[in-house]
Order: C-alpha cells, then structure tokens, then sequence
C-alpha cells in the first residue's frame, strides 16, 4: 500500500504506554513502518492511563470488572 492511497497522509502520531515494554515494541512497529513508507514522518507520542496514574488503588477495584484501566486512553 502507498502513503498516496491512504488519503495523503504524510505524518502519524504513534501513541503508547510509558512503560520499557511498550516503548519497545512501539519503537519495533515505527522502524516497520519507516522501513514500508520511508517518506512518513513518525512521532510517539506518550500517553498515561488510569491504571499508570492511579498508582494507591487496586488493579481490581480501579477496574470494576470492566477492561481498559491501560487501554481506554490510548483507544481515546
């Protein structure tokens, strides 16, 4: 696929987790993606969730049986 068949985009914001983990694996899908489209412009962009702010709260009373106390920020 072009960069030219998706709307001309030249620029895309990679947001992820703060943690080691994640700005590895984000750092592994950027070169990917620099290596399939040399000409986009790449930026990672660190965004902090629920479960990393809310740090004196258990896991699964911040989650009240629902998912995405790590997701629902970066889905935002």
């Amino acid at each position: 696929m072009a960069i030219d068949r998706v709307g001309g985009i030249t620029t895309v914001r990679v947001g992820t987790r703060g943690s080691a983990l994640a700005r590895i694996q984000t750092a592994l899908a950027m070169d990917a993606l620099r290596y399939a489209y040399p000409t986009l412009t790449l930026s990672e962009h660190i965004i902090k969730t629920t479960g990393d702010t809310v740090t004196d709260v258990p896991l699964s009373a911040l989650a009240s049986g629902a998912s995405g106390v790590f997701t629902s920020a970066l889905e935002a």
